[in-house]
């Protein structure tokens, strides 16, 4: 290495030599290397320093500022950012949750969206409440290209009605492919669905996510107060056995309550307030990129 850095480091003295030493061109009649070294030693310091200042930094003056920079300074930085060029690795789930009432003749629109809005390409999860499928509507006419779909269709016999109800649930595939679900039942006061995900890519203070979508029909005046503490607490009792059963799982309780006087300890719920004006049909945002309801124990 030394050998190599040696001719080079002659030649830059060189070239110092016929800038700043006094004798000019006559200082390359010294050949030896301790000569060479003698007339650097001998150089004035203030005149390496002149050069910088007359020449190279007036030059850097004139460069253009923006030339040395091509983009702003954070432009590439930033939570939102870093999530959307990595929407396969989410701490917890995007959501979409809305209120189709018949999504089979809504599936071009829900495409579409799909297609064309951030806020739905973006979410992991989509839940459906009121898809009013029937077992006549196949699985192969609901799915949805890169998305696994989960349904709880009405139940006729089990809630004494024949039309509406149901949920339908996408999980995209990007997100999470071992899916499993859980926990499917049907009465005539509520529906739910649940379905377990593991993640490709999970936080570790997590082992799954366990999304819970409800359905209680609105009755109206019709209801009774005892029936609403009823369905409540069996939607909670649900929620309590997921956390039994699963204790480092991340629970989600998504869905149209309509009006259900549920509560949940040791959760957050996002929305509080009607989200349909007066008519109070749905206590969880539509349509909205929120994480529903987390777990804070």
């Amino acid at each position: 290495m030394a050998q190599v850095l040696q001719p080079l480091f002659i030649l830059l003295l060189l070239i110092i030599t016929l800038i700043c030493h006094p004798k000019g061109v006559k200082s390359l009649e010294y050949a030896d290397y301790n000569s060479i070294v003698d007339i650097k030693n001998s150089l004035n310091q203030d005149c390496i320093k002149n050069i910088w200042n007359s020449q190279y930094k007036q030059l850097v003056k004139e460069i253009d500022p923006g030339l040395l920079r091509s983009r702003k300074r954070g432009k590439r930085a930033g939570v939102r950012v870093r999530h959307s060029t990595c929407n396969s690795k989410v701490p917890l789930p995007a959501i979409v949750l809305t209120n189709a009432q018949s999504v089979y003749r809504k599936l071009d629109e829900l495409h579409g969206l799909l297609k064309t809005k951030r806020l739905h390409n973006q979410s992991q999860i989509i839940c459906i409440t009121e898809s009013w499928l029937k077992p006549e509507i196949t699985k192969s006419k609901t799915e949805l290209e890169g998305y696994d779909q989960f349904r709880n269709d009405r139940d006729a016999e089990a809630s004494g009605k024949i039309q509406g109800g149901g949920i339908l649930v996408y999980i995209d595939r990007k997100w999470a492919t071992n899916n499993q679900v859980l926990f499917n039942h049907t009465d005539k006061h509520c529906e739910i669905l649940t379905v377990k995900s593991r993640p490709h890519w999970l936080p570790r203070e997590f082992t799954s996510i366990i999304s819970i979508s409800c359905y209680t029909p609105f009755t109206g005046q019709s209801r009774l107060k005892q029936d609403a503490t009823n369905t409540a607490k069996f939607i909670s009792s649900h929620v309590q056995q997921m956390e039994t059963k699963y204790p480092n799982s991340c629970i989600l309780v998504m869905g149209d309550f309509n009006q259900l006087p549920l509560r949940l300890s040791g959760y957050y719920q996002t929305v509080t307030k009607p989200t349909r004006g007066l008519k109070h049909l749905i206590n969880i945002t539509p349509e909205s990129r929120v994480h529903i309801v987390t777990a804070t124990s």
